[in-house]
């Protein structure tokens, strides 16, 4: 009977010591990548396959975590929650559901600001990419402005006359072909 083999990682004792002492997994890595000259991924890819993390894709980047129980650590945790809110802020006005003018006018109390920003908080899985672009339209229902996502603001009638067509060609990006007009995107050098 033939016996399968775990893979195993050079970085392994290394991660799973950090992580023991109450290291977070980002952080180990991180640390080993520098000591080692490897980006964070070839390190986590390789603790993926050696089994000592798991992993989930969210907006087309790998979230890898340890397999074992870690040690809590007050201090990490602090950080990383401060690191979380501000990217989430962050990602709120890139993505355009809020405006910093709109995060201003709630901003009174911690109470105020924490209940506006979590309405928010579902949205980011609304996208298989982890973004959403909203838009005021032009038009109002009584007096209310419409609120709409971007790529649904045309008509079925509209898309099914479109010319728009898409290819891949030798030396650039994509070449976009819409009714007379063509758009070429070359590709930095």
């Amino acid at each position: 009977m033939a016996t399968t083999k775990t893979p195993h990682s050079p970085f392994t004792r290394a991660f799973t010591t950090a992580t023991r002492r109450g290291t977070p997994a980002g952080v180990a890595a991180q640390n080993i990548a520098k000591r080692n000259r490897k980006t964070i991924n070839q390190v986590f890819t390789s603790l993926f396959q050696a089994g000592q993390v798991n992993r989930q894709k969210i907006g087309g980047q790998w979230i890898y975590f340890p397999v074992e129980g870690t040690k809590p650590n007050a201090s990490f945790a602090r950080n990383s929650q401060a690191e979380m809110w501000q990217a989430f802020v962050d990602w709120t006005i890139a993505s355009g559901n809020t405006t910093p003018e709109r995060i201003t006018a709630n901003n009174r109390t911690r109470q105020q600001f924490v209940n506006f920003m979590k309405k928010y908080f579902g949205r980011q899985f609304a996208s298989a990419n982890g973004t959403t672009t909203t838009s005021r339209s032009a038009s109002t229902t009584r007096g209310r402005s419409t609120r709409s996502t971007v790529g649904s603001t045309r008509s079925t009638q509209a898309r099914k006359n479109s010319t728009t067509s898409t290819r891949k060609t030798t030396g650039t990006r994509t070449l976009r072909i819409s009714g007379s007009r063509t758009r070429t995107l070359r590709r930095a050098a």
